[in-house]
């Protein structure tokens, strides 16, 4: 059986157990802050510009563009959150981890990947031969306890990869 053959083999295995070959995880689009504070700004402005104003139907008019432009303010940044960015932030699969920070190493060079828990944050932990990575979840498109099951499936994976497939 060649190395391509094998290879197709354990990708199907993988398939079989409902694992995607990979997880890309994005980070959310941190307009948070935007999100609140832009639309509340227009209206306040809006507000304040509306006394120079010195006709009732320009005010009125002024102020509902005002309003208009907040909720369409508000809608882009929602839709914009919720899309992501493009590029992964981390990718994760049965051959390694990917970091923006520390790029990709293999499973057997990474030691020690646990998932730590604060009152506020949960954490990425992990060791690789140039350092340690440190990331936090908050801002990210996965739960710590999703990127905490795909860490160990994918650890698992990597060793029935090594050890069934010889790959």
């Amino acid at each position: 059986m060649t190395q391509e053959e094998r290879q197709q083999k354990f990708e199907l295995f993988v398939q079989g157990l409902g694992i995607p070959l990979e997880v890309n995880i994005y980070k959310f689009i941190d307009e948070k802050l935007l999100g609140i504070l832009l639309p509340r700004f227009l209206i306040i402005v809006g507000f304040i510009l509306s006394h120079f104003i010195t006709g009732y139907v320009e005010r009125i008019c002024l102020i509902f563009t005002i309003l208009i432009i907040s909720l369409l303010i508000f809608v882009f940044i929602y839709f914009r959150k919720h899309n992501l960015s493009q590029k992964p932030e981390v990718i994760i699969n049965s051959d390694g981890i990917y970091t923006q920070e520390a790029k990709f190493w293999e499973w057997k060079d990474i030691q020690e990947e646990q998932i730590e828990k604060t009152d506020k944050d949960s954490y990425l932990l992990y060791k690789y031969p140039n350092g340690h990575i440190r990331l936090s979840f908050s801002s990210y498109s996965i739960s710590a306890s999703e990127f905490s099951f795909f860490l160990e499936k994918y650890r698992h994976l990597n060793n029935t990869k090594k050890n069934t497939f010889n790959l």
